[in-house]
């Protein structure tokens, strides 16, 4: 398995891993020091489930495009 790209979701808000509360910064740094890019999901303030998937779909598909297969 080849790790190609890192996602996650961040609240637009807060600038915030919209799970775990992690800075942005720390994520993108984590990232860096991997040598592995990261795409950022934004997400509302108190987005819902249905936004939650349409946002996180849509990013998901951008990945099926680039040729990535699982994820």
């Amino acid at each position: 398995v080849q790790v190609v790209t890192l996602v996650t979701s961040i609240r637009e808000s807060d600038d915030l891993v919209a799970v775990h509360e992690v800075p942005r910064t720390l994520v993108e740094a984590q990232a860096a020091a991997l040598g592995i890019p990261l795409q950022v999901v934004l997400l509302p303030p108190r987005a819902t489930n249905a936004e939650y998937e349409r946002r996180m779909g849509a990013a998901y598909r951008q990945l099926c495009e680039r040729g990535i297969a699982r994820v």
